[in-house]
């Protein structure tokens, strides 16, 4: 869960942000989880794994890597 506005003397620009990221995050992980879902893997380590690999592929997004790996952090701060 993100806390809106996290960063010291977040605005409401800030909180704005969180909102979004917390949209994006939520389709990511329906994503995630549709994908494993879908899989026959009946062992938790393979799904696990197949998880961790949805997850990153997504990250070749530019659009999604920008708004959760380099925006996040410096809008919201680290604790957010």
């Amino acid at each position: 869960m993100i806390r809106t506005g996290a960063a010291p003397g977040a605005d409401r620009g800030g909180a704005l942000f969180a909102e979004v990221l917390e949209q994006v995050e939520t389709e990511l992980t329906a994503q995630v989880s549709e994908i494993v879902a879908g899989s026959d893997h009946t062992d938790p380590l393979a799904a696990l794994a197949l998880a961790a690999e949805a997850w990153l592929d997504a990250f070749a997004e530019p659009d999604l890597h920008r708004i959760v790996l380099i925006d996040a952090p410096s809008v919201l701060g680290w604790t957010a």
